[in-house]
């Protein structure tokens, strides 16, 4: 499969893939800084491609592949990011995990989980090459800290969808990531335990090739997407 980004036009094997874009007034909740929207409530912020490797493993085992671009902006004081989102339960109280791989870029992810109005915050941050397991039960946003784009693969079941309302009524993650990677807590939370990973270190995943060929070559080993049950073991 050949994949090729320009323009923010994704093509596999020649084709066109289909795109949504985010644009920075549907952030308007989630920003650090409202007042930098009133000039750039339609600038772009990210990309995200869906489902865009047509194999048969993939689909065989409900697991989908995407890419999201993420530009290399400033909304404000404060770096570009996602929207931020939760996954539903896949079973025993256990969420649906997902797994990214950094293409290109600097990524920051956020991970966050709220228990007894005490939200534990990981920052993890992840440069080309480097794959992280977002796990069970965690809310996630993505922050671009570079000055390119940031590109990321991800497999995910396709039996989930995103849940942007916890984000949005809090508005926004438990952190905002700021200008000289200042970190500002939301007040909208309760107290925050923040831990800051330099490296995947615990939430990495181990592949020796890109987590599709990783897939394609042994789909059971990815059999957590659809069971996080298996990441406890």
């Amino acid at each position: 499969m050949k994949i090729m980004l320009k323009d923010y036009v994704l093509t596999v094997n020649g084709k066109a893939a289909e795109r949504s874009v985010r644009k920075a007034y549907e952030l308007k909740s989630v920003l650090y800084s409202k007042s930098w929207l009133s000039k750039h409530k339609d600038t772009p912020l990210y990309y995200m491609y869906r489902n865009v490797a047509p194999f048969k493993p993939l689909s065989k085992n409900g697991i989908r592949y995407d890419i999201t671009v993420i530009r290399p902006l400033m909304l404000g004081s404060e770096f570009n990011k996602t929207l931020g989102h939760y996954h539903q339960i896949a079973e025993h109280g256990l969420t649906y995990p997902e797994l990214y791989e950094v293409l290109d870029g600097n990524a920051l992810y956020l991970l966050q989980k709220t228990l007894h109005d005490k939200t534990e915050v990981i920052l993890i941050n992840a440069r080309k090459g480097e794959k992280v397991i977002i796990p069970p039960n965690y809310g996630h946003i993505t922050i671009n800290l570079g000055r390119k784009d940031l590109v990321m693969a991800n497999l995910v079941s396709d039996r989930f969808e995103s849940d942007y309302k916890p984000v949005i009524k809090m508005r926004g993650g438990a952190v905002y990531v700021l200008r000289g990677n200042t970190i500002a807590a939301n007040k909208s939370y309760g107290d925050i335990d923040l831990k800051i990973r330099y490296k995947p270190g615990e939430y990495t995943f181990e592949s020796k090739g890109s987590i599709l060929d990783s897939f394609l070559n042994d789909p059971k080993k990815f059999g957590f997407l659809n069971k996080p049950s298996l990441l406890l073991h």
